[in-house]
């Protein structure tokens, strides 16, 4: 059985299932964001402080790297509710470097 067989026959048993974007990325073993990467991103906008909260914010929505968490930011924001400055930073940062990629 070739590889793309099996991963076409897991993607058809989560459409059948109707199984949630989370519930999907768990069947398929899709880990959540990088922490380390996460970190180093969050040290540069002086938000450290966040990251089990945005960890937690990442996996609850599926995302799985610093980019799409970058797309974003706006809702992490809001629901982070972070401080008027800290969600200036966030809001007004630059699209981070590296991997790329949304979940969904």
């Amino acid at each position: 059985v070739e590889l793309e067989e099996v991963i076409e026959s897991l993607d058809d048993l989560i459409s059948d299932l109707g199984l949630s974007d989370a519930e999907a990325r768990y069947l398929k073993g899709v880990k959540g964001i990088d922490a380390a990467e996460l970190e180093a991103w969050l040290a540069t906008l002086k938000l450290a402080q966040h990251l089990e909260r945005m960890k937690q914010f990442c996996d609850a929505q599926g995302i799985t790297t610093v980019t799409a968490l970058w797309d974003a930011r706006k809702q992490a924001a809001a629901e982070l509710q972070l401080k008027k400055l800290e969600a200036k930073r966030l809001l007004s940062s630059s699209a981070p470097e590296g991997n790329s990629g949304s979940a969904g």
